[in-house]
């Protein structure tokens, strides 16, 4: 049994069907079609701003090779006793950047866009020392002395980048392998205990092989045409 994790926006839908095509694994989903007609609707988009709306979930039924788990909280990794766990992930830039694409996790409500900028603000609130500036805006944020934006990234989850969009995901964020990745890939789940590791990017890049691999498969020509097709949908953003 194979159990993918992932969280919103980080690709796995995309190793689902890697796995899919690739080996001879199988899910199961509530759809009695073939998995070619499944494979044919739910990759059926126009573009990332229409991403969810062709989405066929599988079932996580007991008889499935394979169990998919999106956003998996504590108990879901903790109760995954059989099988390969699989980790999906990319760097918190590049994963909030698809995810505020694809309408999914903090954005996924149209509407009602997240408030980034108080959750940026706070680290300045709870360690500044009283001849600090008031700070209420992101523009004053930038404006801070080097010593003051340096102490920030000693004391606190900040870092102050270049925008607001690229501050909120890295006060989001965990050092994980000389990278920056969303938090809860370390407190909700535990990345470390994962039998397979694999970064999105590196999906892509080698056609589903860093996945395939580990499971004792290679990439075949219709994981490559699949991916092609995933690499047009998110031209500009991986």
């Amino acid at each position: 049994m194979l159990n993918i994790n992932y969280y919103f926006g980080t690709g796995g839908f995309y190793a689902l069907w890697i796995v899919l095509l690739g080996t001879d694994l199988k899910c199961i989903f509530d759809d009695k079609r073939s998995l070619e007609e499944i494979y044919k609707d739910h990759w059926n988009i126009s573009g990332v701003d229409t991403w969810k709306k062709t989405e066929i979930c599988p079932i996580n039924h007991k008889d499935s090779d394979v169990q998919f788990f999106c956003n998996p909280e504590s108990d879901t990794w903790k109760n995954q006793h059989t099988g390969k766990r699989v980790v999906i992930y990319t760097d918190v830039q590049t994963h909030f950047k698809l995810a505020h694409a694809k309408h999914a996790g903090p954005w996924i409500d149209k509407t009602n866009p997240p408030d980034m900028l108080n959750p940026v603000l706070k680290p300045y609130n709870d360690i500044k020392s009283e001849h600090w500036p008031e700070v209420t805006t992101y523009d004053q944020l930038l404006s801070l002395e080097d010593y003051q934006k340096q102490e920030l990234e000693l004391r606190t989850p900040l870092k102050i980048c270049g925008n607001l969009f690229e501050t909120f995901a890295y006060v989001n964020s965990v050092k994980w392998n000389n990278q920056n990745i969303y938090y809860h890939y370390k407190n909700q789940i535990d990345i470390d205990q994962a039998d397979i590791c694999c970064n999105l990017l590196d999906i892509v890049k080698t056609n589903g092989n860093c996945l395939l691999k580990p499971l004792g498969y290679s990439t075949n020509q219709k994981c490559i045409n699949f991916t092609d097709h995933y690499k047009k949908l998110h031209r500009g953003l991986i």
